[in-house]
């Protein structure tokens, strides 16, 4: 059985928005490449991925868990998706 992939670093402020994107008040959150600022990654609450993200998959964007303590990878270690 693979390990499940998991977020160990902060994640308390969406990089774009500044919402709050602590434990518990967003489903999830994405750390993903912008499709403005010459492809600048963020940290992003849905919100700003739905605006401003670039899609899931790998070098794009990964979905990890909002609610967790430790969040576990959801989506985003495959190929391109949106």
């Amino acid at each position: 059985m693979a390990t499940k992939k998991r977020w160990l670093s902060d994640r308390s402020k969406c990089d774009l928005c500044n919402a709050d994107i602590s434990v518990g008040k967003v489903k999830y959150f994405v750390d993903g490449k912008v499709n403005t600022c010459g492809g600048a990654w963020a940290l992003m609450c849905p919100s700003c991925h739905d605006l401003y993200g670039v899609g899931l998959g790998l070098g794009i964007g990964q979905k990890y868990d909002g609610m967790s303590t430790i969040p576990y990878l959801l989506e985003g270690d495959e190929a391109l998706k949106r």
